[in-house]
């Protein structure tokens, strides 16, 4: 929302009350090769993001879908996003946009050097786990564009669903398509227009 609409904003939800949203937000951990914790989990709204330094080359990464193997990326990194941050990194990086009252976790290599490799959307009961596999090292994790941990070669990344979502107050005035519009210029400054009353009987 932006700034000269909050009060606007602030007395349509006195008046009207409020509509309240829920966004699934991830649950990450850092796991060495013997599986044990590099420390407590990190929660994200947007992303979890394995990335190499700009000078590294390509690494690979092992990644599972629960038990079931997935494919060994070669890439400079891998997205594991929301719904709510499918149009951060992920689309960026060439992936889906999910709405953000779906239930569903997005995979998306960043730059592969595979071109059968496409991003994966998964149940949100799934957890994904990636392997940096050597020679690559001190490869960075980032949650929410936040340095998590430093990834070492043979560690795992494990990445699920949290156990609660993220409750945000709707914008009483802005629909999903409006701000996404807005945000990705769709159709320059076309306002939209209504659906006609004779398909909507």
């Amino acid at each position: 929302m932006a700034a000269e609409e909050m009060y606007q904003a602030l007395e349509e939800i006195l008046n009207s009350g409020v509509a309240i949203e829920e966004r699934m937000m991830l649950r990450a951990e850092l796991l060495n090769e013997h599986g044990e914790s590099a420390g407590p989990p990190m929660f994200a709204l947007n992303e979890v993001v394995i990335v190499k330094g700009s000078t590294e080359p390509m690494m690979r990464l092992g990644c599972w879908a629960d038990r079931e193997y997935i494919t060994t990326y070669k890439a400079d990194g891998l997205i594991i996003s929301t719904p709510t941050g499918s149009t951060a990194y992920n689309l960026s990086a060439g992936g889906p946009i999910a709405h953000a009252e779906l239930r569903t976790l997005l995979v998306t290599p960043i730059c592969p050097f595979m071109l059968e490799s496409r991003p994966v959307l998964l149940s949100p009961r799934t957890r994904v786990t990636a392997q940096l596999a050597p020679p690559s090292t001190d490869v960075k994790i980032m949650v929410d564009g936040r340095l998590g941990w430093t990834m070492r070669a043979n560690d795992f990344l494990s990445v699920e669903a949290a156990a609660k979502p993220l409750r945000l107050i709707s914008s009483p005035h802005k629909g999903y398509f409006d701000i996404l519009r807005n945000k990705l210029n769709w159709g320059g400054r076309d306002p939209g227009y209504p659906l006609p009353e004779v398909i909507m009987a």
